[in-house]
């Protein structure tokens, strides 16, 4: 068996270069939101992860808020392209003689800055691109984590002409949903699990979410992964988690409040298991 362990995190224009390298240890492909302040060099140096090549000479550091870094070989993990709005990047995994994954990383614009119909039509727009390069590769193997500024429970994240990304696999086995005489593509988000403050399973308080935000819900979670279905025998939902802390380092206090002189994200974890079975 082989496992590809992913780790997200919204750096919020700091240099945490030490904590990404402690919580990053075992990680093969990292994808950092923000990063403004720590160099490619410097991260190769103290991780050993390479950042993915971009050959769009239109697109730099400054632009692309979602980037990608990898320990992986070329043949591996390679830039695809990246999306029309610098929002978002496509790559490709592909591991042994597995079919081809498309990874995306996404960054969507702040809720501070747009509203809430303004993500509904940035994710309609979004869609139709990841469509058309789904179209364009043949496949619908598709992985899309990064930070959407939106919860799974806002429109952006579920309605049918967005993401329409569902909470239920067997929903999902249906592959797709006709709405109006058209047909949309489902994607499953398994971030809705996390969601609430309580360990059902314990009773015991929880990190609520990877965002905290003094109004409406106050803890969210923007930090997500979701897939088609394709993707979901390859997902090991037991590693999915979001990190509070490393041994060296707490990202959150005893409250479970981020401690916001790190970053006002938490990162995101999971992993990806190729075997043949």
């Amino acid at each position: 068996m082989r496992e590809i362990k992913f780790l997200h995190w919204n750096i919020n224009r700091k240099n945490l270069l030490e904590q990404i390298t402690e919580l990053s240890q075992n990680i093969d492909i990292l994808l950092l939101v923000e990063n403004f302040e720590i160099s490619d060099e410097e991260i190769l140096k103290k991780t050993g992860f390479r950042k993915l090549e971009n050959f769009d000479e239109t697109c730099n550091k400054k632009i692309i808020t979602p980037q990608f870094y990898t320990r992986l070989e070329m043949s591996e993990f390679q830039y695809c392209s990246t999306g029309h709005n610098k929002r978002f990047v496509f790559a490709s995994l592909k591991i042994g003689e597995f079919e081809e994954i498309l990874i995306i990383g996404m960054h969507f614009p702040s809720k501070m800055r747009k509203t809430d119909d303004n993500q509904e039509r940035v994710a309609r727009n979004c869609i139709k691109e990841i469509v058309n390069a789904e179209n364009k590769l043949k496949l619908q193997r598709t992985l899309i984590v990064g930070d959407f500024n939106m919860n799974p429970f806002e429109k952006g994240m579920y309605e049918c002409d967005a993401f329409n990304a569902t909470l239920s696999e067997i929903k999902t086995k249906g592959i797709s949903q006709k709405v109006d005489y058209n047909n949309y593509d489902f994607f499953y988000n398994p971030i809705w699990s996390l969601l609430g403050d309580r360990n059902c399973e314990t009773g015991k308080l929880k990190l609520p979410g990877t965002y905290y935000f003094e109004k409406d819900f106050y803890w969210n979670i923007f930090d997500q992964v979701i897939m088609r279905p394709s993707v979901i025998p390859f997902f090991d939902f037991k590693t999915l988690k979001i990190i509070e802390k490393s041994k060296a380092y707490s990202l959150t206090d005893e409250n479970h409040q981020i401690k916001t002189e790190f970053s006002d994200h938490l990162p995101l974890t999971f992993s990806l298991n190729f075997s043949e079975v």
